[in-house]
């Protein structure tokens, strides 16, 4: 802001909206913890998407959040969201999603699930309590979705 008429307020930058730019109609949003530039996690999740039957590139908007990042989310066209572990406070949400439940807030359907990296974690683990846990949520979201 290069002009400020009311001098004696203090001036605020907003947080920048996070919104799906690279297609519309990409109802499903897919936001993780990471690196946009570390493909480990998003290789991994994209395999959990297309064992959902979701094709990751056409479906979905995924978004790696860096971690500590505040912003805010434009709810515009979002009808599906699925969280990995990033606190809807960070987004200045003033909610709690509880985990591993289907939540509907206006005509998005939200789904808290752990972090990404807990369940990539596990893949070499003889007990995959939480991988499971999150396959039988998922399938039942996704089966959800397409009726």
């Amino acid at each position: 802001m290069k002009y400020n008429p009311f001098k004696t307020l203090p001036q605020y930058q907003l947080p920048a909206a996070i919104e799906c730019s690279q297609k519309t109609g990409c109802f499903t949003w897919v936001i993780y913890e990471g690196e946009e530039a570390d493909d480990t996690l998003k290789k991994f999740l994209f395999k959990i998407l297309k064992a959902t039957g979701l094709d990751p590139e056409k479906d979905c908007f995924v978004k790696a959040i860096p971690k500590g990042t505040k912003g805010k989310i434009a709810f515009r066209g979002m009808r599906y969201l699925l969280n990995f572990g990033i606190n809807p406070e960070q987004f200045g949400w003033k909610l709690k999603l509880p985990l591993y439940r289907s939540v509907t807030l206006g005509n998005c359907q939200m789904l808290q699930v752990e972090k990404l990296a807990v369940y990539y974690q596990e893949i070499n683990s003889k007990s995959r309590v939480k991988s499971a846990h999150l396959w039988e949520v998922l399938k039942n979201h996704f089966n959800e979705k397409s009726n």
